[in-house]
């Protein structure tokens, strides 16, 4: 028999719970979720859900599959045009990530233009002191992508950084946020000096954000050229760079 002591205490314990929650914001926008990959974004979600509540505020249309992927995970779903104030919404989240950043968008947040909802809420999370995660995944990986191009959208993701954004590769969101305790410095001393050989025409961003964290030494083949934005990647990560022959690059 349900008493209404029962009753009682599963209402304090669901009203403790919603209290308790961490809001973790998302912003969809329709040419950012054409390359974003479906079963990564899942996967992304399912590691986040057991910590965060997921909303997602969508700008445009969005691809049904990505919104069913949303509604799997219960992420509560925010049409753009029906969007509470920003601010009363990026101050209930704790963060906000950009699970797919398209170009627009990347050059818009780095000039700090505020015309679209997404820039706006960045610069409100920003304002707030609160982490900015900008997923790139695909933006570099074009083989036909001209070098001007890559070049401006490597200046944007710097600058981005520069105002306090963090980078990241979706599959990496969850260390961004600290939300796990992995670390390298449980593994032994041969896995922290573990090198890396890379041996492709042109070394961008992207490429230094999937290389392992555990990665301290990258050797590079004869020829390859580093992109600005991945040489000030690889001094932050600690990342030796040394020539195939031995000689260290700066």
């Amino acid at each position: 028999m349900v008493t209404r002591e029962m009753i009682e205490e599963i209402i304090s314990r669901v009203l403790e719970k919603l209290n308790n929650q961490r809001i973790l914001l998302m912003v969809l926008t329709t040419e950012g979720v054409k390359r974003l990959d479906p079963l990564l974004f899942a996967k992304t979600l399912q590691g986040l859900q057991s910590l965060y509540q997921l909303r997602a505020i969508v700008s445009g249309k969005v691809d049904d599959k990505i919104r069913n992927i949303l509604m799997d995970f219960g992420a509560e779903v925010i049409e753009d045009t029906n969007c509470e104030s920003l601010e009363r919404v990026v101050s209930r989240a704790e963060a906000v990530i950009l699970p797919a950043a398209d170009q627009d968008t990347l050059a818009r947040i780095a000039l700090g233009l505020l015309d679209r909802t997404v820039s706006k809420v960045v610069f409100e999370t920003l304002y707030e002191g609160k982490k900015v995660i900008i997923c790139p995944d695909g933006l570099l990986s074009k083989p036909c992508i001209p070098q001007g191009l890559r070049c401006f959208i490597e200046e944007y993701l710097k600058k981005a950084r520069g105002i306090g954004c963090i980078i990241s590769p979706l599959e990496e969101v969850k260390i961004a946020l600290g939300s796990i305790c992995e670390s390298v410095d449980s593994k032994s001393d041969a896995e922290k000096c573990e090198e890396e050989i890379y041996c492709k025409k042109l070394l961008t961003a992207e490429d230094v954000n999937r290389i392992p964290r555990n990665v301290k030494s990258l050797v590079l083949g004869n020829g390859v050229l580093v992109t600005p934005l991945a040489r000030d990647q690889l001094r932050t990560r600690g990342i030796e760079v040394v020539l195939r022959k031995g000689e260290k690059r700066g």
